[in-house]
């Protein structure tokens, strides 16, 4: 999808050379925020969804091989935009790797063009960090059907705290979830996404995943109800201050079964 960064990707390629290996950022995710044009419908986006799934399967190069392509729709969530589009690879070089062999190809430009059609959409670059791993499911992207429940906050550091302070309210939560007896939440992931050089409304993002809505209330039941998760929302509120919602995640394309489960 058409974006401002396309020429400031190309200068994330870092350079190997002899027998000196650069090391490597965490997952990097290009997030795009879409409104649909007036007109434009949900087949519409599906049509266009389609196209870059077709492009993509015919399209084989340096980076293609690691990246999965993932789509949020509201369920739950007073949200400003109609969907997000997620492109995720293992680290910033995969990325801009895969970005620049898409957008050299004409099937990824017309596919961009196609998206360019029905919406309008902002971009930016965020950083992930695996925060807790639930079961590995495998992803169906051949479908219109929703792979599961996702409850995406956003969220800004009250005056005065820090990254560090984040750091520390997010190793909190992980000690205290493994507290919590919830088969529920043994199905859960979670992932803590950072800006990367992008201007944005929040200093940082919290995605959760759940296989399906019943799994995502009990998992936010057990969890509400427990010291442990009342601890851990309270390291929270005291460093921030969040929005949520709840969001139907699509599976759009992927050949890296393991970059986004």
């Amino acid at each position: 999808m058409r974006t401002c960064l396309r020429s400031a990707l190309a200068a994330l390629l870092l350079p190997l050379g002899g027998l000196v290996a650069a090391a490597e950022t965490s997952m990097a995710v290009q997030v795009f925020s879409c409104n649909l044009k007036d007109g434009a419908t949900q087949s519409d986006f599906w049509e266009a969804a389609d196209q870059y799934r077709t492009a993509m399967g015919g399209l084989n190069g340096p980076g293609l091989e690691t990246i999965n392509v993932y789509a949020l729709m509201p369920f739950r969530a007073a949200a400003d935009a109609d969907f997000l589009w997620l492109v995720a690879s293992p680290n910033l070089n995969a990325l801009g790797t895969g970005l620049t062999t898409y957008y050299n190809s004409e099937s990824g430009r017309g596919a961009d063009a196609a998206f360019a059609e029905i919406s309008d959409c902002s971009a930016g670059i965020v950083l992930v960090d695996n925060l807790h791993q639930g079961e590995v499911r495998e992803a169906d992207y051949t479908d219109q059907n929703p792979e599961g429940i996702y409850e995406l906050f956003g969220c800004n550091l009250l005056p005065g705290k820090t990254a560090e302070d984040l750091q520390s309210a997010t190793a909190y939560w992980q000690t205290q979830i493994e507290k919590i007896n919830s088969k529920a939440l043994d199905e859960y992931s979670a992932w803590l996404w950072t800006p990367f050089r992008a201007s944005g409304r929040f200093d940082f993002a919290w995605l959760g995943f759940s296989p399906d809505l019943e799994s995502s209330m009990r998992g936010a039941t057990d969890y509400l109800t427990s010291e442990a998760g009342q601890a851990a929302d309270e390291r929270f509120a005291s460093m921030s201050r969040c929005g949520s919602g709840l969001w139907n995640g699509y599976a759009i394309f992927g050949r890296n079964t393991e970059a986004f489960n």
